[in-house]
């Protein structure tokens, strides 16, 4: 029988039908498909990561969202880590958010614009020529508590100026109190607008007007409640005042004296850090974050200088809740908005 070529190519309907055939007689023979090297692998990387950070979704229809937003994510650790930074990512708990959505439930500071008004200046005369310590790390000194975990609440701003006061109360008294962040979080005057909790100098204020007691005895829930009224106070800070703005080397005067609470910018290398020295090229952008520094120091291997942070996400993030920043090239905005507290 002769066969015109013509016109079987010209069947598009039967050609479609072929096509169809095979590709669920591949499917059925579990013959690999478009993307499915790396779609496959991944799917069962976000299973491992589901079971060990225990995470379910309220349908297949979220789940599928959050591989989605997962898979991006890992993208972006993977490619980092292949890159030969100077600091590690990793899929930690928060691989399933976008960045936006990460800022807005566990960060918690106000606009930046807002932080700059009404600032007063640290009345202090700071001579650099006599130099700062090589390195400081208050957790040997015995003033900084262990690392505490915010939560899914906007809060980051009450635990940032909680360490500070934990600092220079240990410092001045040499008793190292765990202090309530939630009395902060209840008492001071706080806005909850898009997701931004507060500013660091109403936290200041309030413990300077009011005083603070212990996490023991006002303890934390991770939401805003009415004040609570008859608490008495642990201790009290006599003022707070605020450094001078992106000036490093006044911050690290002043870090070699006591903790100090910072505003910074949490990047998505920030959210996903693991450890190393996150760099500037990591992490730029307007702040949204608080935290404390609580040190600083050199790498040994190639004497890269940097802050040690204390964060507020528990130890499970970073470097047992601590990241290092990279000093002096204003990484993640570090030293735009500092304040410390005095004794």
């Amino acid at each position: 029988m002769e066969i015109h070529m013509a016109s079987y190519f010209g069947n598009k309907p039967l050609i479609k039908a072929v096509i169809v055939i095979l590709a669920v007689i591949s499917t059925a023979a579990g013959l690999p498909s478009s993307g499915y090297e790396v779609e496959e692998p991944m799917k069962g990387r976000f299973q491992e990561w589901m079971a060990e950070h225990n995470r379910t979704y309220k349908d297949e229809a979220e789940k599928a969202q959050r591989f989605q937003v997962f898979k991006a994510n890992a993208d972006f650790v993977d490619g980092s880590n292949a890159a030969g930074n100077q600091y590690n990512l990793a899929t930690n708990e928060f691989a399933d958010m976008t960045n936006d959505e990460f800022v807005s439930m566990f960060t918690g500071l106000e606009e930046p614009n807002e932080l700059s008004k009404g600032r007063e200046m640290l009345q202090v005369t700071l001579d650099l020529s006599e130099g700062v310590p090589e390195s400081v790390d208050w957790r040997a000194n015995g003033a900084v508590t262990d690392v505490k975990n915010q939560g899914k609440f906007a809060s980051c701003w009450a635990f940032s100026v909680v360490a500070a006061v934990e600092g220079i109360h240990q410092i001045t008294n040499g008793e190292l109190l765990s202090l309530s962040e939630q009395q902060v979080l209840d008492c001071s005057k706080t806005i909850f607008k898009g997701g931004k909790g507060g500013r660091l100098k109403n936290g200041f204020r309030y413990i300077m007007d009011k005083g603070i007691t212990t996490q023991d005895a006002y303890p934390y829930v991770a939401a805003k409640r009415a004040c609570r009224s008859g608490v008495q106070p642990a201790t009290k800070i006599r003022n707070y005042r605020s450094l001078p703005a992106t000036n490093e080397k006044q911050l690290a005067r002043v870090v070699a004296n006591q903790p100090v609470s910072v505003a910074l910018h949490a990047s998505r290398a920030f959210q996903l850090y693991k450890g190393g020295v996150l760099t500037s090229g990591g992490c730029k952008g307007q702040v949204n974050h608080a935290v404390t520094v609580v040190g600083y120091g050199k790498v040994a291997e190639d004497g890269t200088k940097f802050w040690l942070v204390k964060n507020s996400w528990g130890k499970k993030w970073g470097e047992e809740g601590y990241i290092k920043l990279e000093r002096d090239t204003r990484t993640c905005g570090v030293a735009k908005f500092a304040f410390v507290p005095i004794a």
